[in-house]
């Protein structure tokens, strides 16, 4: 058995690349090819079909473009849910149209509006991207997007 499998066993903090990831810490992954989202104009969005559940709090976003975008030369990603396309991380600087690793921390931590960041209802994960031409125009690309969220009981919340 490996060490970090280990770790994760006995529910000891584990290091990934260079982030402490704790026994409360989970990620919720996917790999997103240019033809997996879904054509707004402009904006291509994927729902990541696993959501989080009520009571967590995203910590981080750590985004691997693979394959660079084609088809357009600017593009700012967001991560967040239906409702809010930037709740988790708002309009970057990251262009998915080069190829690269990206860790994004969320600004407010997802805060609901009360001062508690945590989810209240179990919330599905959106990606979206913005282009300034239309979607139909991306050709190629794709990505690995990681969203770690810490995850304590809602009843424990309250």
């Amino acid at each position: 058995m490996l060490p970090n499998e280990l770790a994760k066993r006995l529910g000891e903090p584990v290091n990934v690349e260079g982030f402490k990831i704790g026994p409360l810490t989970k990620p919720i992954g996917k790999r997103l090819a240019y033809t997996d989202f879904t054509k707004s104009s402009t904006k291509g969005y994927v729902d990541i079909a696993e959501a989080l559940p009520i009571g967590s709090r995203v910590t981080w976003v750590l985004v691997n473009v693979t394959t660079a975008f084609v088809g357009d030369t600017t593009g700012t990603l967001e991560v967040g849910d239906s409702s809010d396309n930037d709740r988790f991380c708002p309009a970057t600087d990251i262009s998915v149209y080069t190829a690269g690793v990206y860790v994004l921390i969320p600004d407010n931590v997802a805060d609901v509006g009360d001062g508690d960041p945590s989810i209240e209802a179990a919330t599905t994960i959106r990606v979206t991207i913005t282009g300034t031409s239309d979607w139909d125009n991306v050709t190629a690309g794709s990505m690995d997007v990681f969203v770690m969220y810490e995850h304590i009981p809602y009843e424990a919340c309250e």
